[in-house]
C-alpha cells in the first residue's frame, strides 16, 4: 500500500479547513463607541479576527485603507499596531457635539485571503458642550437683602431650570 492517498487525503483536508477559517474574518472590537465622556483617549481603533498586513508590514499609512470610511471625514495619523489592529489618531482636537460613524466595508480581506462577509459599523458621539446657568431667584425687588443666585451646571436638556 502507497502512503500518498493518505497524505492526499490530509492535505485535501487541510486544504478545505484552511479555506474555511479565511473565509471566518469580523471584527473583534471597534472603539469608540456611543456617547464619549470627554476623558478618552481620543484615537479609533478597528482589531481584526485575522492579520490585515504581513508581518513586516505593520507601518503608518498615509491614509486609511479603501475599505475604511469614517463619516465626517476625519484627518487623522493611521497605522497598524500588530498585523491585526487600525488605529487612526486624529490630528486635532474632534469637535464637540459631532456624531462619527465608521464604517469596514464587506470584502476587507486578510492576509489569509479571508474577506468580511457584511460591512461592519460603529457610531460614537463626542461630548456635548457644557453650559453654566445662573438663575435670580424670585422677590429680590422688594427685598433688604441682596438678591441670592443658584447656579445650574450641566450638558443642554441634561437638567430641567426652573
Amino acid at each position: 500500500m502507497r502512503p500518498t492517498a493518505p497524505v492526499a487525503l490530509c492535505l485535501s483536508v487541510m486544504l478545505i479547513s484552511g479555506a474555511a477559517a479565511a473565509a471566518e474574518l469580523r471584527v473583534v472590537s471597534a472603539a469608540p463607541q456611543g456617547a464619549l465622556a470627554g476623558d478618552e483617549q481620543q484615537r479609533l481603533q478597528v482589531v481584526f479576527s485575522a492579520a490585515m498586513v504581513p508581518l513586516g508590514a505593520a507601518a503608518e499609512l498615509r491614509q486609511p485603507p479603501a475599505w475604511l470610511t469614517v463619516e465626517p471625514p476625519l484627518l487623522a495619523a493611521w497605522r497598524w499596531a500588530g498585523t491585526a489592529g487600525l488605529v487612526g489618531e486624529p490630528l486635532a482636537q474632534l469637535p464637540r457635539a459631532t456624531r462619527y460613524r465608521v464604517t469596514v466595508a464587506a470584502g476587507a480581506a486578510a492576509v489569509d485571503g479571508g474577506a468580511l462577509a457584511a460591512p461592519f459599523a460603529f457610531e460614537f458621539v463626542t461630548p456635548l458642550p457644557e453650559c453654566s446657568v445662573t438663575l435670580l431667584d424670585e422677590g429680590f425687588e422688594d427685598a433688604e437683602e441682596p438678591p441670592r443666585f443658584r447656579r445650574v451646571e450641566g450638558a443642554p436638556g441634561e437638567r430641567e431650570l426652573g
